[in-house]
C-alpha cells in the first residue's frame, strides 16, 4: 500500500453536514479495500488568486491516507463527480504524513543554537 494526499476545494455554500457527508463518502472509498485515512485537515475558506467556475473563494480540506495503488481512480472518480467539489488534486507521498515536529523546531523553522554570537538588532 502507498501513501497519498488528497486536497480538494468545496464550494463555501456547503454547509457542515454537507461536508461531513463529502469526507465520510471519501473515507468509505478508502476503507473500502483495507485502506486507511491517516489525518484529515480542514484549513477553512481561503480566496482564490483568480475566478474558478465562477467561485471567488472555497473551503480547503486535506487528506492524507494509505491505499492500493490500483484503487487511486476510484477516489479519483468520487472527486471528479461530486458537485460539491471546485478543484481537487491528489499527489502520492513517499512516506507517511509526519504526526510530531521534531524537538526544537518552531512553525518550520530551528530554534538558533547559542554559537556564542550577538543577537542581531
Amino acid at each position: 500500500m502507498a501513501w497519498y494526499q488528497a486536497s480538494c476545494v468545496l464550494k463555501t455554500g456547503l454547509n457542515e453536514e454537507e461536508r461531513a457527508t463529502l469526507l465520510d463518502g471519501l473515507k468509505d472509498i478508502v476503507s473500502h479495500d483495507k485502506g486507511e485515512v491517516e489525518n484529515i485537515s480542514q484549513i477553512g475558506v481561503r480566496k482564490f488568486a483568480y475566478e474558478v467556475g465562477k467561485e471567488k473563494e472555497g473551503f480547503f480540506i486535506t487528506v492524507n491516507f494509505q491505499i492500493n495503488s490500483s484503487e487511486v481512480n476510484r477516489v479519483r472518480e468520487f472527486l471528479k463527480t461530486k458537485e460539491g467539489i471546485v478543484r481537487s488534486m491528489i499527489i502520492r507521498r513517499k512516506a507517511p504524513p509526519e504526526k510530531k515536529k521534531e524537538e526544537g523546531e518552531k512553525n518550520g523553522q530551528f530554534e538558533p543554537r547559542d554559537l556564542n554570537r550577538k543577537p542581531h538588532p
